[in-house]
């Protein structure tokens, strides 16, 4: 038990003897509020670590959403709006927008001829051929 405690029994019964200035008292706040300091960093600290692992996480999804798996190329919903996107560059700047499509013919008769493994062995390999390289693929 601190010493000072056993003094505070002097005042008569239900009054309340407030120690602002004692030492220990000092001490003692000083100790609770290095800790609860050090807790609060430490809790900032696990936030933001949330935080970044949140966003990590949330542009990998995106990124998930805009790429065929199989082809590591952007699927039809991420062209629709690059092209949405570079349509509104191009009125604003008064510029004039070239767009190439590639379709490869019949390429469900690969599919149905060679098997859907085939298939998509040519999807991953055709967007990295040059077009000497596409023509002998095909």
């Amino acid at each position: 038990m601190i010493p000072w405690l056993r003094t505070a029994g002097t005042k008569p019964p239900g009054q309340i003897t407030v120690f602002r200035h004692h030492p220990d008292i000092q001490y003692l706040y000083h100790q609770l509020d290095r800790r609860n300091r050090k807790r609060k960093k430490r809790t900032e600290l696990y936030a933001q670590n949330l935080e970044e692992k949140a966003a990590e996480r949330t542009r990998h999804l995106e990124q998930l959403t805009k790429l065929d798996l199989l082809t590591n190329l952007f699927n039809h919903r991420a062209m629709q709006g690059h092209l949405k996107r570079e349509l509104l560059i191009t009125k604003r700047r008064q510029n004039k927008l070239f767009i190439i499509y590639f379709d490869v013919d019949d390429f469900m008769t690969i599919n149905d001829k060679e098997g859907h493994l085939q298939g998509d062995e040519f999807c991953i390999i055709l967007p990295e051929c040059d077009i000497p390289g596409s023509r002998k693929i095909c």
